[in-house]
């Protein structure tokens, strides 16, 4: 009887994190070219009912430009607005053939010791400047991360959407055959 508790109580603790990739478009094999420069556009900041979490907008872009940066000759970060009509302008004069655009779903942090996970949902589009039609979207994903508890620094949102985006730069660079 001591033992079982004392393993459910661990698994209390240490639980399990979870991660899920929606993608839109699934159909499509994506080829990103490695040498063309590619164009972040920084988000909105995160936010949970009524509370903003000032910075995370800056964060998501520089997690994402952290993820990309093994796979893309050189990154370029836009400002933060949500018009994707100033953003392609913004790329094309900067050079950009990817511009690629995160958008915070949600950002649910859990204090340390509230024993529910901090939850992460990130959106992803990825288009192409190069294409006649101007920006083609060649790539969408939605990207769900969840902590494996509060106690541990790694179930913050900040550490999640690390994880998130080293999948998705994984996954695109570097498809499955």
């Amino acid at each position: 009887m001591r033992y079982t508790v004392l393993i459910l109580a661990l698994l209390m603790v240490c639980g399990c994190g979870r991660h899920k990739t929606t993608d839109y478009g699934a159909d499509r094999v994506v080829s990103i070219e490695t040498t063309a420069i590619s164009f972040i556009n920084t988000p909105p900041d995160g936010r949970y009912g009524d509370k903003i979490f000032r910075g995370t907008g800056q964060q998501t872009a520089r997690a994402l430009a952290s993820a990309l940066a093994p796979y893309t000759q050189k990154i370029i970060f836009g400002e933060q607005t949500s018009k994707q009509e100033a953003i392609f302008a913004a790329a094309k004069n900067a050079g950009a053939r990817y511009v690629y655009i995160p958008s915070i779903v949600a950002w649910e942090y859990r204090r340390p010791m509230s024993w529910r996970r901090s939850k992460l949902t990130l959106d992803i589009k990825v288009f192409d400047l190069s294409q006649p039609e101007g920006g083609q979207l060649i790539l969408h994903k939605e990207l769900y991360e969840e902590g494996s508890n509060n106690v541990t620094p790694d179930s913050k949102p900040a550490a999640l959407v690390q994880d998130m985006f080293e999948r998705f730069a994984k996954a695109a660079f570097m498809p499955e055959k």
